[in-house]
Parts: structure tokens; sequence; C-alpha cells
């Protein structure tokens, strides 16, 4: 395996048509035999046509519809931090990372699935975002570490920690949550993941299966929840602990939005360089991924900084 450090790999290893495939460490990410997902699909090219189903979903049209849900949850989610509040308008303490998690997992489930959750309004649940939180740390450790997956350490780690009933909590509103989605009535509302029930292969006439569509519904809300849950806790820890910056972009906001309810994409959210700028180094501070994204070098061999890699080798930065 190498590493790459300097900037210019990311496109080296990354870029358009590049000699390199996902690397085999994504196997074991694979939960079952044949429930391939965008992630783990190592074959470039199944993965580019499932790629550009996925696409579907992410449609701008889809986007602007969803815009008032989306809304609706940031609503909830700033309403939150304003409770407990002293004399002085000060609340009390708030742990960002759990706040955050709970905002994405309702977002995405209700821009996925159609199904609004209510983390965000029910702590109960919390058990959903820890469990899902660990599944993350295991995928992370399996793709630097693949032989692991064979032991199952992290297994044992992950019961001692939380517990058998935390698991058995888990997979009862899985199944739930599953069986409400394939089954709802056709005026139940829907999310996005209906694009993928319903997709057909022109050629085939053959939709994905029920373990692809599972594979890719829980990739949809992990991929979608966990990394923007890291980037937005780590963005309000770094506003926090540099005034000078937050003041910035305070002043750029409020120059840019005269009322709350103006802050909808567009130009003028385009034009907050500051704010993208804010989010860009954050991402580059603290990425959200868990680990490297390997990549396996095919025949001919890929240059990266400069020097030739012959094939075989497993690459990323």
């Amino acid at each position: 395996m190498l590493l790459g450090t300097e900037h210019r790999a990311v496109s080296d290893i990354y870029g358009y048509n590049k000699n390199v495939r996902k690397s085999k460490s994504y196997l074991p990410m694979v939960p079952e035999k044949g429930a391939w997902s965008t992630l783990t699909m190592v074959d470039k090219h199944k993965h580019r046509q499932r790629r550009k189903i996925i696409s579907k979903t992410l449609s701008g049209d889809g986007l602007r519809e969803f815009q008032p849900k989306m809304i609706h949850h940031l609503d909830t989610f700033l309403g939150k931090l304003c409770e407990d509040t002293d004399a002085n308008d000060w609340s009390s303490p708030k742990d960002m990372s759990v706040l955050c998690m709970r905002l994405t997992l309702d977002v995405m489930c209700d821009f996925g699935f159609g199904q609004n959750v209510g983390l965000q309004k029910d702590e109960s649940l919390d058990y959903i975002t820890k469990v899902l939180q660990n599944y993350s740390w295991r995928m992370g450790i399996y793709e630097q570490y693949p032989r692991l997956a064979t032991l199952s350490v992290e297994r044992l780690a992950s019961l001692l920690r939380y517990g058998a009933d935390l698991q058995k909590r888990f997979r009862s509103w899985s199944e739930n949550f599953t069986s409400v989605i394939i089954n709802r009535c056709n005026d139940k509302p829907k999310g996005r993941f209906d694009i993928l029930q319903e997709f057909r292969d022109p050629v085939t006439g053959k939709g994905l299966s029920d373990l692809e569509l599972w594979a890719e519904g829980s990739f949809m809300i992990l991929a979608g929840s966990d990394t923007t849950a890291i980037a937005l806790s780590a963005i309000f820890f770094y506003l926090a602990h540099h005034p000078e910056v937050y003041a910035r972009l305070a002043n750029e906001i409020r120059n840019s939005f005269s009322e709350l309810t103006q802050i909808r994409p567009g130009p003028n959210l385009t034009s907050c360089s500051y704010l993208s700028a804010c989010i860009t180094e954050t991402m580059r501070a603290s990425p959200p991924v868990p680990g490297t994204p390997w990549r396996e070098v095919e025949s001919e061999g890929v240059l990266l900084n400069g020097e030739q890699i012959p094939p075989g080798y497993d690459v990323g930065t």
C-alpha cells in the first residue's frame, strides 16, 4: 500500500479515467453475497452504470422538491439549540455531534424514503444513531485492515460496548422501517429511493435485486448522515474556537440575507465565498470519511507524484 501525501496525488489517483479501480479492501464491506452498493462495487463498468441510476435520485428537481421538508428539519434543529436558555439568552451546553447526527439521519430518512423518523424530537431513539455510527466505525476498520473482517474482533468490541439489547432494538426498528417502505400504498409519501425500486435495465428489463436495494438503501442513509454530521459538528467546533472567523462569516451571511427566511439555495448563497471557504477548510482539516479510500493499480501502472507505480499496488491519499 502506498499513501500519497502531496496535493496532486488526489488527481493522480481519483481523477477521471485513471488506470485504477476500487481496492479489494472494499469486499469485506459487502454484507451478503450479491448485496452490492455504489460504495462496494469494484467493477468499474458496473459501478458506472449504478452511479447513473443514483444520479437520478439527486437531480435538481428532486432537491428543490425536498426543500420545504429540509427547512422543517433545520427549524427543529435550531429549536433544539435554543432550548434551556438563561436570562442572558445563553443555552445549556450542547453535544453538537449528537444533535448533528439526529438532524442528518432525519433528513436522509425523509429525503431517501419519505419517512420522518423524528430522532430530533424523540431521544429514546438514540440507539439508532449509536448502532449506525458503530457500523461506520466497523466499515472504516475493514477498509484499512480487511483481514480483521474474518476475525470479527470489532463485533465483540461493539457487543461489549453497547450490549445485545441495543442491537436487538435496532434490528426490530430496521425491519419495521424496511417493511413500511416496501409495503406502503401509492398515496403514501415517497422518497428518492423509489427511483431505485422502479428502475429497469433498458436491455434486460430487470431491476435491482432485493439485496441490492437493501445495500443501496443502507449506504444512502449512512453515507448521507454520518459524514454530513461529522462535517457539521466540525465546523461548529472550529467556529466556536476561532471567534474572528465566526465574526467574519456572520457578517458575510447577514449582509447577503436580510431575513432568515431568505436563506435558500440560489445566487445569494452561492456568492457567500467565505462560507464556502470555511466548509472546504473544515473538510480538509477534519475529513468526514473514516479512512483512506484505497485504489488498486491496474495493468500498465499509474503515475503518482511523478513516480511510476506498477500494477497490483493499492494507492490512496
